[in-house]
């Protein structure tokens, strides 16, 4: 007769990987992979029961959903296809720049990304480069927003002691993320 006690789903998947598995809805007896039950057999089952520890496993996924919840609040604000992150710090390199040598209106052209956006809006190289600065000021703020709320998450986790205590943690701060 096996003692269970829940300690998880990849409890389950310890015992199946050592070629185990327990009896469907009562987990009071345990099989082998051919189907053979005996005490030996639910003896070395139970010290898989005994011995998992349950928290590493449930940390880890306590993290991966916060971390896929902090990816989800991100791409809420950015495009998410490839290359944009570098297609953006390169906007903005070229509108800090027209910035720097002082607004050159006669010389937008040098400065494409800026001079897109002003063509493209029919406003100044100046307003261009200024929307492209502010637009990435915020931008910059929503990202630090998310990331120190990932990072005190991901820290409150790695210090819990309770598995059970992993999934609700983490769902409070998905749920912080998802009304961002």
């Amino acid at each position: 007769m096996i003692y269970y006690v829940e300690k998880g789903s990849k409890l389950h998947e310890a015992i199946n990987a050592a070629g185990y598995h327990l009896e469907p809805n009562t987990n009071d007896k345990a099989y082998d992979v051919n189907g053979n039950q005996s005490a030996e057999i639910d003896a070395a089952v139970q010290a898989i029961i005994d011995t998992y520890d349950p928290l590493p496993n449930a940390k880890q996924a306590a993290v991966d959903l916060v971390n896929t919840a902090a990816g989800k609040v991100r791409t809420k604000y950015a495009t998410n296809i490839p290359f944009q992150t570098e297609a953006y710090h390169l906007k903005l390199a070229d509108a800090k720049a027209f910035k720097a040598a002082g607004y050159p209106e006669s010389e937008l052209v040098s400065y494409p990304y800026t001079n897109a956006r002003a063509t493209r809006q029919g406003v100044t190289g100046q307003a261009a480069a200024d929307f492209i600065i502010a637009i990435a000021a915020n931008w910059n703020m929503l990202m630090f927003t998310i990331e120190n709320k990932r990072d005190a998450a991901n820290e409150q986790i790695e210090a819990l002691t309770d598995w059970a205590l992993c999934e609700p943690v983490a769902n409070t701060i998905v749920a912080e993320f998802e009304a961002m």
